[in-house]
């Protein structure tokens, strides 16, 4: 399981095509009435990708960063970190998502994001990419509290964690010193799934002396820790 990241390559087209699925158990009694059990509670996806061409020349080297991305994985054998396309509503980078409240004792909190109205746990960061801090900002109600008369209304005085105040595991955020009662803890990090290549092939095709293309590249992806 590595936490490379896909290349985001200039010749993607649209569109993407998506499928949530899940593994659901029926059992069907002689009445007709169905009984049903779900193997999994977080569905997996399979994304589809297109690139009408990959260029290759001394300027950029877009087949070579995909080619060898998936040679790298040994197609379908390791997992890898995906950043969705887009972005779209609920899949662009959070900023400033709350997480929880402080109480002045606790010290661990779930990472989340809300999409769609429901909760989806985050499990997948990339470090150095991610912040946690109080509420710091807030560019759409002006007059809420947590703006303030300085300099730059924007900003309230709120201070961010350092990075050696903090551990994650297992999808959670653990501080060295609780968050103050009422303080609120936020997440900014853009958004990953845990991928993998569906098949261990990849069709390239050359049409021109520096252009490639890939008319299909499929992927499983999860928002959960492990595929």
């Amino acid at each position: 399981m590595s936490d490379a990241v896909y290349p985001m390559l200039r010749g993607r087209t649209w569109p993407i095509t998506r499928e949530p699925r899940f593994n659901t158990i029926i059992h069907t009694a002689a009445s007709g009435r169905e009984f049903r059990a779900t193997n999994q509670t977080i569905p997996k996806y399979e994304v589809t990708l297109k690139y009408n061409y990959l260029r290759q020349d001394q300027r950029r080297q877009d087949l070579d960063a995909l080619e060898g991305f998936f040679l790298d994985r040994m197609g379908s054998l390791d997992t890898f970190l995906f950043a969705y396309p887009g972005p779209f509503k609920g899949e662009e980078p959070l900023w400033n998502e709350p997480i929880g409240v402080g109480d002045g004792v606790r010290r661990t909190f779930d990472l989340v994001r809300r999409r769609a109205g429901r909760v989806e746990r985050i499990f997948n960061l990339v470090e150095g990419e991610y912040t946690f801090a109080p509420l710091m900002w807030h560019p759409w109600l002006p007059q809420s509290g947590v703006w303030t008369a300085g300099n730059d209304p924007r900003w309230v005085n709120g201070r961010e964690w350092q990075r050696e105040q903090w551990t994650i595991a297992n999808g959670q955020v653990s501080f060295g010193v609780p968050p103050a009662e009422g303080e609120t803890v936020v997440l900014s990090t853009p958004i990953f799934w845990r991928a993998r290549f569906a098949e261990d092939y990849l069709s390239l095709e050359h049409f021109s002396q520096e252009f490639h293309a890939c008319q299909e590249v499929r992927l499983v992806a999860t928002m959960g820790r492990y595929l």
